[in-house]
């Protein structure tokens, strides 16, 4: 198995077991509160995202605040992303994902962008299909993703992965 689809196997096992956490809710608050209180996320007005699967950082306490358009990713052939509002209808795609179900697609400020796991250079490891790598190749916005200090890890970035500008954890 290659080096990223083990890192990729065990995160998800780590954060599963994270996942039911007495500690999580403390820590989600923490990390939230980073975030909100930076100038990135002050400066933003549309935020693009993304609907959590059950182990992923939730972002949607974050919704609440109507100072922002918030949108949502959409996936599309070829491996595209388009993102939508958040506001319309929601459904669950062929790979579980939940996404608009239609809409314009808008450019964000702002990218919450999710990972598995990010090195020190903010490099990270998605879940393989390279929908963000694409996307971020050529958006010309801000970038921060949400986790926790165990998905901190070393590992050699690969030539198509994208940096984001800030990983916000408890550390």
């Amino acid at each position: 198995m290659e080096m990223k689809a083990r890192i990729r196997e065990d995160m998800k096992r780590q954060l599963t077991v994270f996942s039911v956490s007495s500690d999580k809710e403390k820590i989600d608050a923490k990390i939230l509160s980073a975030l909100t209180e930076s100038e990135i996320y002050q400066r933003a007005h549309k935020i693009a995202a993304f609907y959590p699967l059950p182990f992923e950082f939730d972002t949607r306490a974050l919704w609440r605040d109507d100072t922002k358009i918030w949108l949502l990713p959409k996936c599309l052939p070829e491996r595209r992303l388009a993102f939508l509002s958040a506001d319309g209808a929601l459904s669950e795609s062929k790979g579980g994902l939940i996404e608009p179900v239609s809409g314009t697609p808008e450019t964000p400020d702002l990218i919450l962008v999710p990972g598995l796991a990010w090195n020190f250079d903010n490099q990270r490891i998605g879940f393989g299909g390279g929908y963000y790598d694409r996307y971020l190749a050529v958006f010309k916005g801000d970038t921060v993703s949400l986790g926790y200090d165990f998905q901190r890890l070393e590992f050699p970035a690969q030539a198509h992965d994208v940096r984001v500008q800030k990983v916000f954890t408890n550390e």
